[in-house]
């Protein structure tokens, strides 16, 4: 038996990444947890404890994890680490004696407990001097509504409330407004459009080194110059290629050097990462995360399947499906900016094609959308267990590129150093 396990990040208010909710899929059933919830619930655990490497999905990050009313009462939490999870109760349970002893005992052990899809209700108030957060789906109340719930959570000074599907930037301040302190959602994968992001320092560099990676008879020492002509990008690349991500007799110091090593595919590949990197805040670490782990997926599933013949373009189509919220700008003015046109131009734009497929299916994943994925699978010559596999893969890759590529951004620019704007 495998597990199908998606993750979800949870922000908080400065929009930096404080712990990820599991979603889990179950490969014997079409959708989880369309089976019995305290089945399901058993299996998941066998499947977390299962897990080869918790570390490799979880980034030394906390974990949210639904239980149901029974596996709490029947004490399952204590199979998982204490100091690595938190027990969301499911929001269909119904606030028994039996279970409240069993948050009440939880709770004096260390266990954190957070109350999923919270509602108020008079009979769960006693339950919250033992429950650490309260999960709340902000959309679906009014404003008085919500005010009216914060105020009577409020009292209870040791509570984090947490608002969950945060859809929009709006949504996001007014729950940030009311006292909430962590927010669940894709508002962050979303652009604000409020005005570009410039692309960074030296940007003029990094959109030559991408021009000349793009052409069809590309050429190694024009790419070279290029990154040459910034002082950050040359680091960058001799950092990467120095890194522990390829093997080397001996440490590489020039940057003709860097590029002949690297070859054609993984230079374009370094080329590419820069894009999304280059632009940082604590809220795009995630979409970043997210636009690596995409790349390298559709990447993988080119690869797999043959459905289509260059893996570099299905990489590329990840990479760059997110940018629009990485550069607060739209997709076009961006593609148009790096000289990108073609198929590749309609499958980002419009979602056209099996890589347009390709691109829908992981962000059915990343949303533990199964219905969605289900539809797609098939067409796209994926199981379950191929796309779990391909899925995990690729967000270790994506970790362990990001952790490279993002040290030390605090190297001083050039006096001649240009910027652009996309507009």
């Amino acid at each position: 038996m495998y597990f199908f396990v998606a993750r979800q990040p949870i922000l908080n208010t400065n929009m930096s990444l404080f712990a990820y909710e599991l979603l889990f899929r179950n490969s014997e059933h079409n959708v989880y947890p369309g089976i019995d919830s305290d089945v399901a619930t058993s299996r998941m655990i066998d499947g977390i404890i299962s897990l080869q490497d918790w570390d490799s999905l979880l980034q030394h990050q906390t974990a949210f994890i639904n239980f149901t009313a029974e596996a709490i009462i029947n004490e399952l939490p204590l199979t998982l680490p204490k100091n690595r999870i938190v027990v969301e109760i499911l929001e269909n349970s119904e606030p028994t004696s039996t279970l409240l002893e069993a948050v009440f005992n939880l709770h004096k052990l260390g266990y954190r407990i957070a109350l999923d899809d919270y509602q108020h209700k008079p009979e769960w108030e006693v339950f919250l001097p033992y429950v650490y957060m309260v999960k709340v789906e902000t959309p679906l109340h009014s404003q008085q509504k919500l005010i009216d719930c914060c105020n009577r959570l409020q009292q209870f000074p040791h509570l984090k409330l947490l608002a969950e599907k945060v859809e929009t930037h709006a949504q996001f301040e007014q729950a940030k407004a009311l006292g909430f302190n962590y927010f669940q959602g894709y508002f962050f994968c979303k652009p604000e459009m409020v005005k570009s992001r410039f692309l960074g320092h030296s940007s003029a560099a990094l959109i030559n080194a991408l021009r000349e990676i793009s052409k069809p008879d590309a050429r190694a020492d024009k790419v070279a110059q290029a990154c040459q002509g910034d002082p950050r990008l040359s680091v960058k690349l001799l950092r990467y290629v120095n890194s522990s991500l390829f093997f080397r007799a001996t440490p590489i110091s020039s940057i003709k050097h860097a590029v002949s090593f690297l070859g054609e595919q993984e230079l374009r590949r370094f080329v590419y990462l820069m894009l999304t990197t280059y632009a940082t805040s604590a809220r795009l670490t995630e979409v970043i995360k997210a636009s690596l782990a995409r790349a390298r997926f559709c990447e993988l599933w080119a690869q797999t399947t043959r459905l289509t013949p260059n893996s570099d373009e299905a990489f590329l189509a990840g990479m760059l499906s997110m940018v629009e919220a990485i550069f607060d700008a739209p997709i076009e003015d961006i593609l148009k900016n790096i000289g990108l046109s073609g198929p590749l131009y309609e499958v980002l734009t419009q979602k056209q094609g099996l890589l347009g497929m390709a691109l829908h299916l992981i962000e059915s994943i990343e949303r533990a959308d199964w219905r969605q994925f289900d539809k797609l699978k098939t067409d796209l010559k994926l199981t379950d267990h191929n796309a779990a596999q391909l899925y995990e893969s690729s967000i270790e890759w994506a970790e362990a590129r990001l952790k490279i590529l993002t040290q030390d951004n605090s190297l001083p620019l050039g006096p001649t150093a240009k910027q652009l704007q996309f507009s």
